[in-house]
């Protein structure tokens, strides 16, 4: 197993203070993306951080918002990019949650030259 060499935090996303307003995040979804090579981290994280500004210009009312984005580089040359996902609203969480194992993602992941099965995601749910 290769060994990581580099951590580096990328951005920090929605995670700070005057992104996550006065919302409560309900569940948590973590991200672990693996890639080969620069070039596909690379592509990766310019789609993350397009979106990031997306997200960063509209109101802080909506359903999710990115969390910060590490990247960790290993002895073999490839790379890991973590990211999380914090979901404000219930039922926009339990409509969206495996957005990333759909079409849409797949051409994404596809367009980065990785394969689906590169990408693990763990959900954490509040319950009360």
């Amino acid at each position: 197993m290769p060994e990581v060499t580099k951590r580096r935090i990328v951005t920090w996303g929605g995670s700070t203070p005057e992104r996550i307003g006065n919302r409560t995040a309900v569940a948590e979804s973590k991200v672990e993306i693996s890639f080969p090579n620069s070039e596909t981290k690379d592509r990766c994280l310019a789609a993350l951080d397009s979106s990031d500004r997306r997200l960063a210009m509209g109101p802080k009312t909506g359903g999710y918002d990115w969390q910060a984005v590490s990247e960790e580089a290993l002895s073999d040359g490839s790379f890991i990019i973590r990211f999380g996902v914090a979901w404000y609203d219930s039922e926009f969480y339990r409509e969206k949650r495996d957005v990333f194992f759909g079409n849409e993602h797949r051409e994404l992941f596809a367009s980065f030259g990785i394969d689906p099965s590169e990408v693990i995601v763990s959900h954490w749910e509040k319950v009360a």
